[in-house]
């Protein structure tokens, strides 16, 4: 009966962490594909170019995939939970900026910035896996692909619905309240740490 609630007591504090790094990969995977459907409509409202287009389709996982080595020795040196949630302000704050944008060239800088976050996010969340032990890693890792593949499935469904029944902005609008949550839930639950022999 001691070991079965100490088993449910380990539950019940990984749970909440495996909610935000499920949240957390997912809006960020989910940024990679839900812009692609709303293109012929950012380029009619803002009056962009094919260049720009292509700008507002790649800025994010360019600075995305050219930062997130560095975003991962961030998080070993100044703590996961320091790294994930700077991480998760930068995210959603660009997300905001995209979708107030009135200029294609304002929300370029937004994807831009918004792959910086990003960046930051993804080795920080695999940073808190990395504290467990290894059945509550394999579990935390089993939900962070399943949302990152959920992600990738559905991000032109997304994208296509909002552009159709809502406006594009809401492609990065979207993300701000599910950003505000994930941020204090991250808060709330995640435990600060640094690797051992890391700068101070």
């Amino acid at each position: 009966m001691t070991q079965l609630a100490l088993h449910g007591a380990r539950s019940a504090r990984t749970w909440p962490l495996f909610v935000v790094v499920a949240l957390a990969g997912f809006v960020t995977t989910l940024d990679n594909t839900v812009v692609t459907v709303a293109l012929p409509t950012i380029r009619a409202d803002l009056g962009a170019g094919l260049a720009a287009l292509e700008w507002v389709a790649t800025g994010y996982i360019m600075t995305f995939a050219g930062l997130m080595l560095a975003g991962g020795r961030l998080a070993d040196v100044y703590g996961r939970r320091r790294v994930l949630v700077a991480g998760l302000v930068t995210f959603t704050g660009a997300s905001l900026g995209a979708g107030l944008a009135t200029t294609v060239q304002l929300l370029v800088a937004a994807r831009l910035v918004q792959g910086v976050g990003a960046a930051l996010i993804l080795p920080a969340t695999l940073a808190v896996l990395a504290g467990k032990d290894e059945r509550q890693r394999s579990a935390g890792v089993a939900v962070w692909m399943a949302s990152g593949a959920g992600a990738l499935a559905l991000g032109p469904v997304v994208g296509g619905y909002l552009s159709q029944h809502a406006h594009w902005t809401w492609v990065f609008l979207i993300n701000v309240p599910v950003g505000a949550a994930v941020i204090a839930l991250a808060l709330a639950v995640v435990p600060e740490g640094r690797e051992r022999g890391a700068a101070r």
